[in-house]
């Protein structure tokens, strides 16, 4: 978003709206996007790094209480021979990661054309696929959280106040606008 207007405007996709206020609620905040490119290698040659590990996206389990959202658009087509997600459904209320076992028999790699939106409880247990597909497979992440879990960064600030400003309301609230907190005496 600094470098590049364009990925502010996946704050305005309606879909994403309508499933962002139907779950985390309307006053929820932008946790963090990122984009991933995840390259090929042969599975023997996969280097293990976090994104392949099996890891939840947001470490609190509430009790059933959906408090973070991933919304993941496949810029790729996403396929188990190109590492699509893989997802061990029924684990998002789980503290401790499913054992290997577990991992090897449950685990469904979530499979989508390109341009599509997955939609998840973030503190679902799940992991990148390996890539043997030839070449890197893209997308972009956005995890939303209610608005009293603070983004990992504060947009505000990172992106600077005038283009915060220059955005829709809506835009402005998701990019923490509204919830943000003073950094002195003097700003409060």
């Amino acid at each position: 978003m600094k470098y590049d207007s364009h990925f502010i405007k996946f704050l305005e996709i309606p879909e994403v709206l309508v499933v962002v206020d139907k779950t985390v609620s309307e006053t929820a905040v932008l946790h963090l996007q990122n984009g991933f490119i995840l390259p090929s290698f042969s599975v023997s040659e996969t280097p293990m790094v976090y994104q392949n590990t099996v890891h939840m996206d947001f470490r609190r389990v509430l009790n059933g209480y959906l408090a973070s959202l991933n919304i993941l658009f496949t810029i790729d087509e996403f396929t188990a021979e190109n590492g699509g997600t893989l997802v061990v459904p029924g684990t998002h209320q789980k503290q401790q990661p499913p054992l290997p076992d577990y991992l090897e028999t449950y685990a469904v790699a979530v499979e989508s054309l390109p341009w599509s939106m997955i939609v998840f409880d973030s503190a679902l247990w799940h992991a990148a696929g390996n890539n043997v597909s030839g070449k890197d497979r893209v997308a972009i992440n956005h995890q939303f959280t209610r608005s009293y879990f603070k983004p990992q960064i504060d947009y505000v600030r990172a992106l600077g106040e005038a283009v915060i400003c220059s955005q829709p309301a809506r835009t402005q609230q998701l990019l923490g606008y509204y919830t943000r907190i003073p950094t002195s005496l003097d700003e409060y």
